[in-house]
């Protein structure tokens, strides 16, 4: 064969210079995009709808053609830097972690083990350090994964092996338990699905109304399955809930439990998992004076952070947890971080080395491949997170989320000056506001539902779901301020749930000013739909 390769220069443009990272081909790239793309309006949580056209090409295109069609995907994607964007815990992302998660892909680094990331590798592991570091864990190990379902099953799985005999090789039978609670996450028995455990043995406990784990239930049902001989693989508690940001004291329980193993002589101690892929941000706290108050805080919240901070900090008690950088660490999906208390608990999920015939893992330091679920890992998490952290530095974030907490306060005191809502969370731990149409002039606190029949409370519940329907309904579910819907915010005393609206601001430049304009809109949206 005369060619030296069957491959035109047009065809291998495609992927850039081979003696070049190609940074400048990529900015001309975005430059290309950035003229193309739609600007997002600051007043609308909307992209602004377009029409486009799927179609997949027999020969190569030129980047015109391609940005000129996939531009108009972004219709209708949701804008969270726009203060009107009040729908869920998802946070606008640092222009530089994408820059830097962008170098990443180009290099095309996979995570599996050190010889294949290079140095990427190495952050990672010093991250896992630092927020070992936070929770004053000395052996501890972490690792990046597929999200916060991840998270609580890596968890879950180092509990089985704990409390199991050989499991990875010889599967579970039927007397495997997780203990979560009423307000934990759905993906918790999900996992216990996925796992083989089945979704009918994660036992859920009860709540007390702020939100919090009943802790006598929890250790009433603890002894019952520990008497019947029961395998107690994960108690999964709450390390900051969605709606309230509520973290269950996590030291009580683990010594409780520790006292219930000594007591029936179990060979292994049930693990402990905190579910704190939101409230994890509260370890940031840790160096922050809060008796000097540096950035002048108001007093409400600075006293709001310290508690938080105390409670979290008590994962220093438990034996692993979660983190969602794209939650509340203002990076890109994915970016989630499981962090385990002992690095020798991966020997007991790792595959034997027998089985790793064609990885060749007999090389290396650092092998994730032997003992993650992956073994297709992309860095850009690690990546995404370690260059976020530095962008905004520690005190960056701390003001972050004091502001949230501040605009949340100043929601409830404009909705509340309204007349016409109440508010159901007004000692919440984290910046969620619940809000609810007053059913009647009676019913003027949120209490007084709370402990309401469960006609009263259905009544309610009719209320909130016709006045959401209705906004979706008019705004084709693209609502101009888009806040959510709590189907089940609270379970009352009737033992039925309690539904209501709810503003989750995630957009740091939402200002006091904005609150001024949503309360207008949704007060005059509801005198609308009263006169219907």
């Amino acid at each position: 064969m005369d060619n030296k390769s069957l491959l035109t220069d047009e065809l291998l443009n495609k992927f850039g210079t081979k003696d070049s990272i190609n940074i400048s081909e990529l900015i001309n790239k975005l430059k290309i995009l950035n003229e193309l793309c739609p600007n997002p309006n600051p007043k609308l949580p909307f992209f602004d709808r377009q029409e486009n056209k799927f179609s997949i090409s027999q020969s190569p295109k030129n980047d015109q053609e391609i940005f000129s069609n996939f531009s108009k995907y972004i219709s209708n994607c949701m804008n969270w830097k726009s203060p009107r964007m009040q729908f869920s815990v998802t946070p606008p992302v640092t222009i530089s972690s994408v820059a830097t998660s962008s170098i990443a892909s180009l290099l095309n680094q996979n995570g599996v083990w050190d010889v294949a990331t290079g140095d990427f590798i190495k952050l990672e592991i010093g991250l896992s350090d630092y927020f070992s570091n936070l929770v004053n864990w000395k052996k501890a190990s972490g690792i990046f994964t597929f999200g916060g379902t991840a998270t609580n099953m890596y968890g879950i799985k180092i509990g089985l092996e704990k409390s199991g005999n050989n499991l990875n090789k010889k599967g579970i039978g039927t007397n495997n338990y997780v203990i979560s609670n009423l307000e934990g996450h759905s993906c918790h028995s999900t996992v216990c699905n996925w796992l083989g455990i089945g979704s009918d043995n994660c036992i859920r406990i009860n709540n007390d109304k702020e939100g919090f784990v009943d802790t006598s239930e929890l250790f009433t049902k603890v002894e019952e399955l520990m008497k019947n001989k029961k395998k107690i693989s994960c108690i999964i508690l709450n390390g900051g809930t969605h709606f309230d940001g509520r973290i269950d004291p996590i030291r009580k329980i683990s010594e409780e439990i520790i006292r219930l193993k000594n007591k029936y002589k179990l060979d292994y101690t049930p693990h402990i998992h905190v579910d704190s892929v939101t409230g994890w941000v509260f370890l940031l706290y840790g160096s922050y004076d809060f008796s000097k108050n540096k950035f002048n805080f108001p007093k409400e919240i600075n006293e709001k952070l310290e508690s938080v901070f105390k409670k979290v900090k008590d994962i220093e008690f438990a034996d692993s947890y979660g983190v969602d950088f794209h939650k509340t660490g203002f990076c890109s999906y994915l970016s989630s971080m499981f962090l385990t208390k002992n690095e020798k608990d991966w020997e007991k999920i790792a595959g034997d080395d027998s089985i790793f015939l064609h990885e060749s893992f007999n090389f290396g330091k650092y092998k994730p491949g032997q003992f993650t679920l992956e073994t297709s890992r992309p860095m850009n998490g690690a990546i995404s997170a370690y260059t976020t952290l530095n962008s905004l530095g520690i005190e960056g974030i701390q003001k972050i989320i004091a502001n949230y907490f501040y605009i949340s306060k100043d929601i409830h005191k404009k909705l509340k000056n309204t007349g016409k809502f109440l508010i159901a969370n007004e000692d919440s731990d984290n910046w969620t506001t619940i809000f609810l149409i007053k059913p009647n002039a009676e019913m003027d606190t949120f209490d007084k539902l709370y402990c309401a029949d469960k006609s009263t409370i259905q009544f309610n519940n009719n209320i909130q779901k016709e006045f959401y329907d209705y906004l979706v309904k008019k705004y084709n579910n693209s609502l101009p301020w888009h806040i959510g819907f709590a189907k089940s915010y609270k379970i009352g005393k009737a033992e039925t749930n309690i539904s209501g609206l709810k503003s989750f601001p995630m957009s740091p430049f939402h200002s006091t000013t904005d609150n001024d304009d949503f309360a207008n809109w949704i007060s005059n949206e509801l005198n609308q739909f009263s006169k219907e």
